[in-house]
């Protein structure tokens, strides 16, 4: 998760814009630097679910444009002119989200571990 963040603050200074992710390609072009603040989210449901479609179309309404996704993970970004990108506001709402990422990456070390030994 880290790695995934500090490449999404590169492509941010140095202007690159990300368009699509699919089957671990992803396509960019390049802008003026600073342009896009760029996030990643584990959602609680798939993209297409209706909470969670509900939940980025409120996104849109602040701005927020999904750019892409893979299962259950969203790309996120937001013009920096039109304001901060903060997707939690609280620590209870980070908690849950760092929840969910331990529980995915948890099961599938799990996983890993039972079928090498």
């Amino acid at each position: 998760m880290r790695r995934k963040k500090n490449g999404l603050m590169t492509w941010k200074v140095e202007g690159i814009i990300f368009f699509v992710f699919c089957l671990c390609l992803y396509i960019f072009a390049i802008g003026k630097p600073n342009t896009y603040t760029y996030r990643i989210e584990l959602l609680e449901d798939m993209p297409l679910n209706y909470k969670s479609r509900d939940y980025l179309s409120f996104l849109e309404d602040t701005d927020v444009e999904h750019v892409a996704s893979w299962a259950r993970w969203v790309y996120l970004r937001k013009e920096q002119a039109k304001g901060p990108l903060h997707l939690f506001t609280d620590l209870n709402s980070k908690l849950k989200h760092f929840k969910r990422i331990f529980f995915i990456t948890d099961g599938f070390n799990t996983i890993i571990h039972c079928y090498f030994n």
